[in-house]
């Protein structure tokens, strides 16, 4: 297992080396990836990421592990795993409440909302849930915002061409098949999977069929089916999120009792939704998709919600299966709020 400081530089170096968040030093943080070497240096670097570095204490404390920096801890925050169950609501809405909501002003209603809904302390949450990125789409700047959104979640993808076998040099770049984020003006989704390239990290010996987790177009590491499951799941359950909870807010945050209401209806409407792709295991058997068991092959069909041919019951299994909803799958649930009884 790879050891926790040097699991979570392979993940936080990305989007330090642009200058989006943690320290200034990234060529440091460049230089521990590089040679695989753990050292309090390191911790420290890593303390210094100021969005990812509560939560990982966060998740530490809800499972009795002393150090945030545990492979554990770091995995359940990137990729996700049983440890984000161990996170009650109560103890993650405060804190929200305590680290973000003197910054979100008028945006901290559509974190707070979430919670109820099934928010856990994931990379995907923050990206989907916290940033202002998918704000922003609803009012109509999809540029950069969907691009933005798209690069800094944690995606996915399989390798389709790598260098040869050994140790890889930084700026080499992979092949990887992926679904890039889609936006269709009401709901963000996933479109069919498509060559992109992407620099190679600090991952070595990546072989064609080889699963990966990239972020900010850099692959950061090799995925194992338990993992890539859990990213999918993660990822599904806080895409959802997001997808419901805006409406909700504009609908009902005029009317009497309306933060209340938000919250009982975006409980409701995930539960009624069955939190697709948030189950530990959705797999299609070959008598229900022609396109595979994960939902998509090399040439993903109707059946699998892309294309206008999209039959909905298939596709609905197949968004749960590939760990997020598809944009064809938008129903009328996601534009107009569910009854949620008397105004009063």
């Amino acid at each position: 297992m790879t050891a926790g400081p040097l699991l979570f530089a392979r993940y936080a170096f990305p989007p330090n080396e642009l200058g989006y968040c943690g320290p200034a030093d990234y060529a440091a943080l460049r230089g521990y990836g590089a040679a695989a070497v753990t050292d309090p240096g390191l911790v420290q670097l890593a303390k210094g990421f100021t969005g990812a570095w509560p939560y990982l204490q966060v998740i530490a404390a809800a499972n009795h592990i002393a150090d945030p920096l545990d492979p554990r801890v770091v995995e359940a925050y990137w990729v996700g795993n049983s440890l984000l169950s161990s996170v009650r609501m109560r103890d993650f809405g405060d804190f929200l409440d305590e680290s973000f909501r003197p910054r979100a002003a008028r945006g901290w209603e559509p974190i707070a909302a979430a919670v109820p809904g099934g928010a856990v302390p994931h990379h995907s949450f923050h990206v989907f849930c916290v940033y202002p990125w998918t704000g922003l789409l609803r009012e109509g700047r999809t540029n950069p915002s969907l691009e933005v959104l798209d690069r800094c979640r944690i995606s996915w993808g399989q390798v389709i061409t790598a260098p040869d076998s050994g140790p890889v040099p930084d700026g080499s770049t992979v092949l990887v098949r992926q679904r890039p984020l889609t936006w269709d003006g009401r709901m963000l989704g996933f479109g069919p999977p498509s060559p992109h390239l992407a620099k190679s990290g600090f991952v070595g010996s990546l072989q064609p069929g080889d699963w990966v987790s990239l972020h900010w177009d850099r692959v950061c590491d090799r995925l194992t089916p338990v993992q890539l499951r859990a990213l999918r799941r993660f990822t599904a359950r806080h895409l959802g999120l997001a997808n419901a909870v805006a409406p909700l807010l504009s609908w009902w945050l005029w009317q009497p009792h309306g933060w209340d209401r938000v919250v009982a209806a975006t409980t409701r409407l995930v539960a009624s939704r069955g939190e697709r792709g948030v189950a530990p295991d959705h797999r299609l058997s070959s008598s229900s998709c022609t396109c595979g068991p994960r939902g998509w092959g090399p040439d993903p069909g109707p059946c699998c919600g892309v294309g206008p041919a999209a039959t909905a019951p298939c596709a609905a299994r197949s968004a749960a299966d590939d760990g997020a909803p598809r944009s064809t799958q938008a129903s009328a649930t996601a534009s107009r709020p569910p009854a949620i009884g008397p105004t009063r």
